[in-house]
Parts: structure tokens; sequence; C-alpha cells
């Protein structure tokens, strides 16, 4: 298990990668309504639509059910290796500090 103090300067954080998503699914939903985007922030890694590769269509929904059920499995992998490791300590991070924020607030209120 990778330390949680360990800082990989090549490796985004997973705020930044969950940012990426929120922000893909966000430009998805916006392009079905209109054109309408803000320029990412500064030192972030985003995906945008230029980014995509555009390769061949799947050929069936079979075919697409197939390759949904591939991305599944290799993405469940992932999850229970390293870099779900850091996912799950840096959740708890996040909770940690907003419990403490809230005790903070409580104690202060």
């Amino acid at each position: 298990m990778a330390g949680t103090g360990d800082t990989h300067h090549d490796t985004p954080s997973v705020e930044d990668v969950l940012s990426s998503i929120r922000r893909l699914v966000t430009e998805e939903e916006n392009s079905r309504r209109g054109p309408r985007e803000a320029p990412p922030p500064a030192g972030r890694l985003v995906l945008t639509r230029e980014m995509r590769i555009d390769g061949p269509e799947p050929e069936s929904l079979s075919e697409a059910a197939d390759l949904a059920d591939h991305i599944r499995q290799i993405v469940r992998a992932e999850l229970r290796g390293e870099l779900g490791e850091r996912i799950s300590a840096n959740i708890r991070r996040m909770v940690r500090r907003e419990v403490a924020r809230a005790l903070d607030a409580r104690d202060k209120g």
C-alpha cells in the first residue's frame, strides 16, 4: 500500500480527475442543450472533445455491451489496486476534514 504522504507530480490528484469527469458530464449535457463552455481552471487535467480518439462505431448493440462490460471490468480491477487505495485514502481525508469543519462550526455556533 502506498503511503498517504507520497506525492506524485506526474499523476493527477483524485480531485483533479473527479473535476474532469464532472466537467465532461456537464459539457455532454450542455452540448445537448447548446454550446456554453467555461474555460477550465489552470493546472487541471481536462479532457476535451478534441482529445477524444475517433474510432469505428460499434457494429451492434451486443458489441457495444461487450465493450461496456470490458471497460467495467478494467475499472473495477484498477479500483481494487493502488489507484483504489489512493482514492479511498483521499476520500477518508476529505471526510475527516468535513467532519472537523462541521464540529468546529457547531462549537463556534
